[in-house]
């Protein structure tokens, strides 16, 4: 039996997913099916504005790459037109971005998503759009975090005014007493 290889191509193709994997924070599988060339081109562009990479590759090699990079939650969702939105600063910004085009054009879905380990499909992966970023969680925390120590702040600021006055009082007072009459 001869032994098949695959073409350089395909594994170049791999490779490429592969590395824009192993860098992702946030992976989306879309089905773009409906969409023109023009309007494809348009939502590349958007992603691209926020740093999101937009990519259509075939199936199989996607599966291997997938695999491959622990992803394998995601190969349930790899049936049919596919194409992958791959965010690298913010995990949910694809979502947003794929989700306001959708509203737009009617014809974009988000299929599956990964991020933080966490594997989500169909709805709950549309749903993702409305997740903080971890820069909003991160400001809410030490928001909160913050509001305590600011009141405790603001309490030792008036006890600390208060004694400062009382005792610039009694220095005059003292003053007043020792000068001779």
């Amino acid at each position: 039996m001869r032994e098949i290889k695959p073409s350089p191509r395909n594994l170049e193709q791999v490779a490429y997913l592969k590395e824009k994997l192993a860098n992702a924070q946030g992976i989306y599988l879309t089905d773009f099916t409906g969409l023109t060339v023009t309007e494809i081109t348009e939502l590349r562009k958007r992603l691209r504005q926020a740093k999101v990479e937009y990519l259509v590759i075939k199936n199989t090699l996607s599966r291997v790459a997938l695999k491959e990079q622990g992803f394998e939650g995601l190969l349930p969702g790899l049936e049919g037109p596919n194409a992958i939105a791959i965010g690298y600063d913010v995990p949910t910004l694809p979502a947003k971005i794929i989700s306001a085009f959708a509203k737009e054009y009617n014809k974009l879905t988000i299929r599956s998503c990964v991020f933080d380990g966490e594997v989500y499909f169909g709805a709950e992966a549309e749903r993702t759009k409305d997740f903080p970023s971890k820069q909003q969680i991160r400001s809410e925390v030490m928001g909160t975090m913050m509001a305590p120590l600011s009141g405790i702040l603001g309490v030792f600021s008036r006890v600390m005014g208060d004694f400062l006055a009382l005792l610039d009082a009694y220095i005059q007072k003292r003053q007043e007493e020792e000068k001779p009459e």
